[in-house]
């Protein structure tokens, strides 16, 4: 902690300072005993409670903080109960113990002068990414994050959708999409479709062909398993469901490719292109 107190003070370049603190916190808290883990965690707070971490405006270290606790949900609760038992009245006047990942970030949101919604604002992307693709296997991560700023599980996943369906759609993540499709009381298909330029950007920008491919493949199988049956005779339409919808949201879909695009190499923009081009056409 004193390391990157001083190290920020001195303007030291922040990836140089912090990170190779944060990698060794992280190393730890994969493979330490509970009550190691618990000791780390109570240290990242503190690194986020220091002066030159906020005050100077250093924020990327601040929010690296903050992920970094958040991202601690997905331990089982039981093995950090509080620091040491740090009992926090409650409204009857009783008292009872506090997780200390929440203590801690229930600490740096004072710090900060803002309610715990505004403080994981700047990292709210990510944090959703993290509680989609962890929903099947740590479900308590959205449990505790929306608890954390109030608000009810179901509605704070359905608030993060545009977030991390672009991202579970991309990675064609199955188990995680039908999960949350059906806590949210939709179908998978629906939920592409109500965030169909958002997706389809993140799809068509993927890194490989191959990776485009594979998602426009579930894509399409979602959307077909949706549609009305057909009959034998009508069976080749099935096949443009996909093609339906990316022209149904060409225009911001164009227009967020575009913007994306210039960051590009060549080869890539002519894949792209010719993607585009296949489904306008309608093939």
């Amino acid at each position: 902690m004193q390391v990157i107190r001083l190290g920020l003070a001195a303007n030291s370049p922040e990836a140089q300072v912090a990170e190779p603190a944060f990698a060794l916190i992280e190393d730890i808290l994969k493979k330490a005993p509970d009550h190691i883990k618990e000791t780390t965690i109570v240290t990242t707070g503190a690194i986020g409670r220091c002066e030159t971490s906020t005050i100077s405006g250093r924020y990327p270290v601040f929010n690296r903080t903050i992920y970094l606790l958040v991202k601690q949900f997905t331990l089982p609760s039981n093995i950090l109960r509080s620091l040491a038992n740090i009992n926090v009245s409650s409204d009857r006047g009783s008292r009872r113990s506090t997780d200390c990942r929440i203590y801690q970030l229930l600490e740096l949101s004072k710090l900060s002068k803002k309610s715990p919604y505004s403080m994981l604002a700047p990292i709210l992307p990510k944090v959703a990414v993290l509680i989609a693709s962890q929903y099947t296997n740590a479900p308590t991560l959205l449990f505790h994050c929306s608890s954390l700023i109030s608000q009810v599980p179901s509605n704070f996943l359905e608030t993060l959708l545009p977030h991390y369906l672009p991202v579970l759609v991309a990675t064609c993540s199955r188990t995680q999409l039908d999960a949350i499709a059906k806590t949210l009381n939709q179908t998978v298909a629906a939920l592409i479709i109500l965030n169909s330029a958002d997706v389809l950007e993140k799809v068509f920008l993927l890194e490989t062909i191959a990776q485009t491919e594979a998602s426009f493949t579930m894509i399409d199988e979602y959307l077909s398993a949706a549609a009305p049956k057909r009959k034998r005779g009508e069976k080749e339409k099935e096949s443009s469901a996909l093609a339906s919808m990316v022209k149904s949201c060409i225009v911001p879909l164009l227009g967020k490719l575009v913007f994306e695009l210039g960051d590009l190499e060549m080869d890539r923009k002519n894949v792209v292109r010719t993607f585009v081009q296949h489904f306008l056409a309608g093939d």
